[in-house]
C-alpha cells in the first residue's frame, strides 16, 4: 500500500516536470555523458532562470517606481489625450 502511493507519487511529480527545451538538453547530456554532467547542466539551468528572474524583478521594480514618481505627470498627460478625443467626438 505504502509502496503504491509512493510509486504513484513519484510518478506524478515526473508528470509534472515541464520538458522544455533546457529539460530535454539536460536528460540528453545525461543519456549521453553521464550523470554528473546532467546534474551540472541542471545546476547552471537554475542558477540562470535565478538570473533572468532577478533581472526581470528589478526591471520591472525599476519601473513602477519611475511610474510612482512621475504619476502627476502622467495623469496629466493621459487627462490631456482623453480630453483630446472627446473634443473630436463630440465634434
Amino acid at each position: 500500500m505504502i509502496g503504491t502511493l509512493i510509486l504513484l507519487a513519484f510518478l506524478g511529480f515526473i508528470a509534472s516536470v515541464g520538458l522544455g527545451p533546457v529539460t530535454v538538453l539536460v536528460i540528453k547530456r545525461g543519456m549521453e555523458r553521464g550523470l554528473s554532467y546532467a546534474w551540472i547542466s541542471g545546476i547552471g539551468a537554475g542558477l540562470v532562470d535565478s538570473l533572468y528572474g532577478s533581472v526581470a524583478y528589478f526591471g520591472i521594480q525599476t519601473f513602477i517606481d519611475l511610474i510612482n514618481q512621475h504619476q502627476g505627470y502622467i495623469r496629466m498627460g493621459m487627462g490631456a489625450v482623453l480630453a483630446i478625443i472627446s473634443a473630436f467626438l463630440w465634434l
